[in-house]
């Protein structure tokens, strides 16, 4: 007995002599914003680096050029074991994140991002995964938005965010390319600040929910999304797992989505279908032109297109604005979903005989007819029409162009038709 006790004490003093393993952490600020903004964020940055572990450190990062300002050790010595000491201790580091806060400039400038506390955050995550030896918790005290000014077409603001297509590209064909990019060493904390930016709550869960796809296709894990300060701090010191994850759609349309504007009470498709006909003078000029379109297949995507008069560029995913009107998609029916609705809203009056109408297949299911409907609105008077697409794999878009220049026909992919048409049938 004696020695079976003896016995448990070496284990148990094997048991708790192991050390704590130490954390690596990297702290990531924005250069542009209010200084007393960015003041703020230092002080409760500092706070969480003085109650590091023995052994911790943490990077501290300018997240928009890349560049490291310093690096907060905590030393496996009592001596360091008080916040001043810490402090004193890593003073060069302290003063360069001091020096840095005063650096700050205003956004929305001349070549510069529109967002307060932008950050590059593509860009920031393959720089830290490419200098990181091992597995390190990113706090990132910046916005979700990403907006670069010399990359005007990837911007997340205004109601914008990236499609799941950019998952299946590399960087080469888009800023958002995840193809063959490596972040399993890195867990992502993203303490954002903006509400006042976005134009809905469901852009801002749109957002998050990029974010957590391009970091797991990359083998990496958005761990926390909010813009509670103590609570981002705390999940990155507990190695907290994911509120909530996400199942990418499988599809390879390069797009930056566009929300349903939130001043829009009553989406097209909910509203009354009207019987009453326009009369001549509203095809002529009509106001308030309004396009729709739904479908019935699950597997299947199609696209709206509208071009309002010959030589005007087609409204559509690929191009979401014009001085005509603007394109987005409608998630009002199914907010988790990824292949939205379509809809086209025209901010001047339209010809509704020289508005035409495209329907791609983009991509189908053989053997699976598509059901289709299109809804025009007009000064508030709404008509619908169906259409059933034959079974097909879709062609992308490939015969869009032409069709549209050769004006109402129809390929085994796309039907092109004017609006008044349209409304006669």
């Amino acid at each position: 007995m004696k020695s079976l006790f003896s016995l448990l004490v070496v284990l148990l003093s094997i048991t708790f002599s192991f050390p704590v393993q130490a954390k690596d952490y990297a702290l990531v600020f924005s250069p542009w914003g209010e200084p007393q903004t960015l003041k703020q964020d230092m002080s409760r940055a500092l706070e969480f680096l003085v109650s590091l572990e023995p052994g911790d450190q943490a990077l501290l990062i300018d997240g928009y050029k890349l560049r490291t300002l310093g690096a907060f050790k905590v030393p496996d010595d009592p001596r360091y074991g008080s916040p001043k000491a810490l402090v004193n201790y890593n003073r060069a580091n302290v003063a360069a994140l001091m020096a840095f806060t005063q650096s700050v400039k205003t956004p929305g400038g001349e070549d510069a991002p529109s967002v307060p506390r932008a950050i590059l955050l593509p860009q920031l995550l393959r720089h830290l995964s490419h200098h990181a030896s091992s597995g390190i918790e990113v706090i990132v005290l910046g916005s979700a938005l990403y907006d670069d000014p010399s990359e005007p077409a990837f911007s997340m603001t205004g109601g914008h965010f990236p499609g799941d297509g950019h998952l299946r590209v590399d960087r080469g064909a888009s800023v958002f390319g995840a193809k063959g990019g490596d972040l399993s060493n890195l867990r992502v904390h993203l303490l954002h600040q903006d509400e006042a930016l976005l134009p809905s709550s469901r852009h801002l869960h749109f957002v998050e929910r990029w974010w957590s796809l391009y970091l797991q296709a990359q083998g990496g894990v958005l761990a926390s999304f909010t813009s509670d300060a103590a609570s981002v701090y705390a999940r990155a010191a507990a190695n907290a797992e994911p509120a909530q994850r996400f199942v990418p759609n499988k599809t390879d349309k390069l797009e930056m989505i566009y929300l349903a504007p939130v001043e829009i009470e009553r989406s097209i498709f909910e509203r009354p279908l009207s019987d009453v006909m326009p009369s001549a003078n509203t095809i002529r000029r009509a106001e308030r032109v309004e396009l729709g379109l739904s479908w019935d297949c699950v597997s299947c995507d199609l696209d709206l297109y509208a071009c309002p008069f010959p030589g005007a560029p087609a409204l559509s995913y690929r191009l979401t604005q014009t001085p005509q009107g603007r394109y987005w998609k409608d998630y009002r029916a199914s907010p988790e979903a990824t292949n939205g609705k379509e809809s086209i809203q025209f901010a001047v009056p339209i010809d509704l005989r020289a508005l035409l109408v495209a329907i791609n297949v983009y991509h189908g299911v053989p053997s699976v007819p598509v059901n289709a409907e299109l809804r025009i609105s007009i000064d508030g008077e709404t008509y619908a029409r169906t259409f059933v697409l034959d079974p097909s794999e879709g062609n992308r878009g490939a015969d869009v162009k032409p069709r549209l220049e050769a004006g109402p026909g129809q390929s085994v992919y796309t039907i092109v038709r004017t609006a008044h048409e349209l409304l006669e049938r």
